[in-house]
């Protein structure tokens, strides 16, 4: 995701302030000596010479600020982020994504909901920096108390669960829509290794969680009928607006992903089906997820957000209960989020892990 977040991070950070460039000479129009008008002699009247015009004032040099040092201007410590979510008793507390960084060959975790004390001030140094990146010094006081190089984390990969140590901390502030980011580095990932992947603070459990990813099906694998229920179930499901589109739209079966799993209530098959519509110039794209149940009927569940595309990455049973939480991308033209489906209650709930976007 790093070299899919540049596009979108503002230059900011190093630790060491930017030099300021050397102060341009800005030229100075000197006030011309004004010359007195001669006094009048009567009788005979002397014609008054036109005064020498006052020039303006002279142009104030120009003044260059000088960036604060980046050390004085972050927050003295971080606030804690918040605790993801606890969607069972058995279901871990903090769930992140990790993804590698290809500028570095590394796994991190990129945190997008952790509120930073004094924002603005961090907000107003990092612009003053030369790089993309801020890495944060070893026993650097600003991370909160629990979170430190050396921590443990677990990532959920597709061979199995992985201890990793965290190597760093780093800052960064996305140009587009201003939020900054707290990087996890998790150490080096192997050769060709893909994320996202679950990334999960703290150590294994005693039910290692894998990440699977099924092959896909088409809908005709479900029988002959399953294209045109998808399609009725995308026009029922999808907001006023757009309705009209889907209901126009020819869904095809190559535009259609089926991925079994073992969902609660029945549901056998998570759907994302994602549809594009309209000429070359002028194009929409209708993307949903759905799922099929072992009655053959089929369950709208979401549409992607902004006339965007929902990608099914994999899935993983987290907390050990017999049910599959579903990682998925959910992508537009300015934006992107990592999200994760999760089980209340028997009902599928999401929660974002990470993103960006306007």
């Amino acid at each position: 995701m790093r070299a899919r977040a540049a596009c979108l991070l503002l230059a900011i950070g190093c630790t060491s302030a930017t030099p300021p460039p050397e102060s341009r000479a800005t030229s100075t129009i000197e006030p011309a000596a004004h010359t007195p008008a001669p006094a009048r002699q009567p009788p005979t009247p002397t014609p008054t010479p036109t005064p020498t015009p006052t020039p303006e004032d002279p142009t104030p040099p120009t003044v260059t600020k000088e960036p604060t040092p980046l050390t004085t201007e972050l927050p003295p410590t971080l606030a804690p982020p918040p605790t993801r979510f606890v969607a069972s008793k058995t279901f871990p507390k903090s769930v992140w994504a990790a993804t590698v960084d290809d500028s570095r060959g590394e796994w991190t975790v990129d945190i997008s909901d952790w509120e930073l004390d004094g924002e603005s001030a961090l907000a107003e140094s990092l612009l003053h920096q030369e790089e993309d990146y801020l890495d944060l010094p070893a026993g650097y006081g600003l991370l909160p108390e629990g979170w430190a190089i050396g921590d443990t984390w677990t990532l959920v990969t597709k061979k199995g669960t992985v201890a990793k140590k965290v190597t760093g901390y780093g800052l960064s502030m996305s140009g587009g829509s201003g939020t900054t980011f707290v990087h996890v580095r998790l150490g080096s990932a192997p050769t060709g290794a893909k994320g996202p992947v679950f990334a999960l603070r703290g150590k294994p459990g005693k039910s290692p969680p894998q990440l699977v990813i099924p092959k896909a099906l088409r809908p005709a694998a479900l029988g002959p009928d399953m294209l045109a229920a998808i399609h009725t179930a995308m026009i029922a499901g999808f907001d006023d607006e757009t309705k009209p589109l889907v209901r126009r739209a020819k869904l095809r079966e190559r535009e259609v992903a089926i991925h079994p799993g073992r969902f609660p209530g029945g549901r056998t098959h998570v759907i994302v089906a994602t549809h594009t519509t309209g000429p070359s110039d002028e194009q929409t794209t209708l993307s949903a997820m759905l799922f099929v149940k072992a009655d053959g009927t089929v369950e709208f569940f979401c549409q992607a957000d902004v006339l965007g595309e929902i990608t099914f990455r994999a899935l993983a049973d987290l907390d050990a209960d017999g049910h599959d939480e579903i990682l998925f991308e959910d992508a537009y033209h300015e934006g992107w989020y990592i999200e994760l489906v999760h089980w209340s209650r028997g009902k599928p709930k999401t929660r974002v892990l990470t993103g960006d976007g306007l």
